[in-house]
């Protein structure tokens, strides 16, 4: 059995023939905050788009705006056909009025008591009746026109004049223009991991008129939960710090998002990377002058390196070379 002596002289007589070895190239490791730049292309758009509709069933008689068009608050945008709303309104006015006529003869006629209690209580409900029927019918034809809540602009149109409506029916799909605007960008699930809601970035516009590029700070309000499907990406919104004339929907923005952990990283160089399997990355570390195969999954990677989690100050790996330690070390 070889002593503990002989065995780190062996150790260490390993350790400075790598130093030495022309084939096999060192690297001291230290322990950094990850900075990293994260750089997208996204797209204006809309935070909220809102269904208009009648509150109302009826025909429609005009449709004002189309696909494309702006509106201020407090117009009128669309109103319903009124003819049978205005026939409801007079069967329900006379109605009632009938009902208001029995009630008070069934009232005369309870005192001097030549009916019953029930006959007086069945006019009672009768004009309850009447009266929440004349109520709809009179807020039917309140609400056979659409006000404009709010500046904006049609998106869709969705019906026709003379189409019937249901109650609640979408007329319009429209977006407000004041604090609606948002960037839309997909983001990778690496991406995903490093950000969060409140992080700032900077939003570099186009500027038609003045030819020119407008830089914005914006910050990160929304990052989808899961995935599309279909790309495996994560739809994430940032919102304007500030309102900007230069911004319409379906312009084409530059996002860069440079953010700094708290946790400390080693930037792995990938000369230095003997293999990379199922989401890890393996290199050859230096461990009291031996070299060990290190397998680790990487936290965050770019153009210049992989960067794995920092558990000590520093650590010393194989850069070059390492491809004739893989016969030697074992996993």
């Amino acid at each position: 059995m070889l002593s503990r002596g002989l065995l780190l002289m062996l150790s260490i007589a390993f350790s400075s023939t790598l130093s030495a070895n022309s084939n096999f190239e060192l690297m001291t490791l230290k322990a950094e905050p990850l900075k990293y730049s994260i750089e997208r292309d996204g797209v204006l758009d809309f935070k909220h788009l809102t269904q208009l509709a009648f509150r109302s069933a009826g025909f429609v008689e005009s449709v004002v705006l189309d696909e494309g068009d702006q509106f201020t608050k407090g117009q009128e945008i669309a109103r319903l056909d009124t003819t049978d709303l205005l026939s409801n309104l007079k069967s329900a006015q006379a109605s009632h009025e009938k009902a208001l006529g029995d009630l008070r003869r069934a009232r005369s006629l309870y005192k001097q008591k030549t009916v019953s209690e029930d006959f007086l209580e069945l006019a009672i409900r009768d004009e309850r009746n009447t009266k929440s029927a004349l109520e709809i019918a009179r807020y039917d034809l309140d609400n056979a026109v659409i006000i404009a809540p709010f500046d904006g602009a049609v998106i869709a149109r969705l019906v026709q004049p003379g189409e019937y409506l249901a109650p609640g029916q979408a007329l319009y799909s429209v977006a407000a223009l004041q604090d609606n605007m948002v960037i839309k960008l997909n983001l990778t699930q690496q991406q995903r991991r490093l950000l969060s809601t409140g992080d700032v970035g900077q939003v570099s516009l186009l500027n038609d008129s003045a030819q020119q590029t407008l830089v914005i700070r914006a910050f990160i309000s929304k990052i989808a939960v899961r995935a599309q499907p279909d790309t495996g990406l994560y739809v994430t919104e940032l919102s304007l710090e500030q309102a900007t004339v230069a911004a319409y929907a379906g312009q084409w923005a530059s996002v860069n998002i440079e953010q700094e952990t708290e946790t400390a990283v080693f930037a792995l160089p990938f000369s230095a990377i003997s293999a990379m399997k199922h989401s890890q990355v393996e290199f050859y570390q230096l461990e009291q002058g031996e070299p060990s195969l290190q397998i680790e999954h990487p936290i965050y990677f770019d153009q210049d390196a992989v960067y794995i989690a920092a558990d000590k100050p520093e650590i010393e790996v194989v850069a070059h070379g390492w491809h004739l330690l893989q016969s030697t070390v074992k996993r």
